[in-house]
């Protein structure tokens, strides 16, 4: 699922429910968490080398040339 937030300077990518990887327009950096093991999203465990950024990144990369990602429920 691909989503960006209400700000648009966020777009997130979860995969299974597991993996959630967060990339921040605002400053160009990158948060990846393993949800099965860290729901709460406490620990970033975020790596260039990190397999599932490589794989979800390369996702990301891809679904940002289409148009029109899907934003998060606003209030």
């Amino acid at each position: 699922m691909f989503t960006k937030n209400c700000k648009g300077d966020k777009v997130s990518i979860r995969q299974k429910n597991q993996w959630k990887l967060i990339y921040n327009l605002s400053d160009n950096s990158y948060e990846l968490y393993d949800l099965k093991n860290d729901p709460k999203e406490l620990k970033n465990i975020f790596s260039f080398e990190h397999p599932k950024f490589l794989e979800l990144n390369a996702l990301r990369v891809k679904k940002e040339g289409e148009p029109s990602l899907p934003h998060t429920q606003c209030n």
